[in-house]
């Protein structure tokens, strides 16, 4: 069998398998907190077009997919029978990347773009809840006072003349950390680093999540007394992960193009 027509046997089987979760999730996207998964896509388009990536060497390759692709059908059968959209989902995505280096697409940092797909658990965000979205309300209070702005804090919203922002827990800087820890795997993976390198990345660039929405806030305390709270919710809500991938990735491109 050529390599072509077992690559396209593996991914119609896959994309069979895979379709109600799939469903399941695209449906979803409306009504959870879950777009900031759909950055993980544009950023592997870009890693193709700009570099194209080294393939592990086979053998080693064959036994992280089996690996991958039993842990992912096991959890997406988890998931089915708990009626739980993140393992569902989770192991939907696993498997995929399974399949993808059974079919040859390159190597492990590759595909491990594709853990960004998978959605932070709901009650992730509640950890910490209310207390972390409270401090980030009482931070743009004080930026607000800081430029004599009339913004008074009430509990998780921060109120003035122009309307509300509101702090849900979803925007407490956990989705934040996960864009950051994505555009450091990205750096690593652009870099040709391995795949250990690649987590250290991810998770120093997740460190800084406290810092980048503290900054935020700071910025939507502005928005909401300058341009209204929907300006200041859309920003909260969609802005900064728009912004920390895109920074991010430019502030990559631009590291790799000067060596």
């Amino acid at each position: 069998m050529s390599p072509k027509l077992r690559a396209l046997l593996l991914w119609t089987g896959y994309a069979a398998a895979a379709s109600p979760a799939a469903y399941a999730m695209a449906s979803s996207l409306p009504t959870v907190p879950h777009a900031w998964s759909l950055a993980a896509p544009p950023l592997l388009v870009l890693r193709l077009a700009l570099a194209a990536p080294k393939a592990e060497p086979l053998r080693h390759r064959r036994a992280i997919a089996a690996g991958l692709v039993a842990a992912g059908a096991a959890a997406a059968l988890l998931g089915i029978v708990a009626q739980t959209l993140l393992f569902s989902w989770g192991g939907t995505v696993l498997a995929g990347i399974g399949v993808a280096l059974f079919a040859g697409a390159g190597s492990p940092r590759l595909a491990g773009h594709a853990l960004w797909l998978i959605p932070i658990p709901t009650a992730a965000y509640l950890l910490g809840s209310p207390g972390v979205e409270q401090a980030l309300v009482r931070l743009g209070a004080r930026v607000a006072d800081a430029l004599s702005l009339p913004l008074e804090p009430h509990g998780t919203s921060l109120r003035g003349p122009r309307g509300a922002l509101f702090v849900h827990p979803h925007l407490g800087g956990l989705h934040t950390g996960w864009m950051l820890a994505l555009v450091g795997w990205y750096g690593a993976a652009r870099a040709g680093r391995s795949v250990a390198r690649g987590c250290l990345y991810a998770a120093g660039c997740a460190a800084a999540a406290p810092l980048a929405q503290g900054a935020a806030i700071g910025v939507a305390a502005v928005a909401l007394a300058w341009l209204g709270a929907g300006a200041a919710q859309a920003w909260l809500e969609h802005g900064v992960w728009l912004t920390a991938v895109a920074t991010g990735a430019v502030w990559v491109e631009r590291r790799c193009g000067t060596r």
